[in-house]
């Protein structure tokens, strides 16, 4: 089973809610063990964002799951 690794993000005052599509396709555990780290390093690189949720999603349905965790 594959995964990609999506961040739902938005600005410090709740503000422009958007999901982040971080990786391409990979296998499930190895986005589950990555998701921390690479959360981590994409907050220190956009210090004026917050995240609100991290995600391991099907690639294959990854618009439908997008559509129906957007704000």
């Amino acid at each position: 089973m594959t995964a990609v690794l999506v961040l739902f993000v938005s600005l410090l005052d709740g503000t422009q809610r958007e999901p982040i599509v971080l990786t391409g396709a990979m296998p499930h555990l190895m986005c589950m063990s990555l998701s921390q780290p690479m959360a981590a390093k994409w907050q220190g690189e956009h210090p004026k964002h917050k995240i609100i949720k991290i995600a391991c999603a099907d690639p294959k349905q990854l618009a439908a799951y997008l559509g129906r965790h957007a704000a």
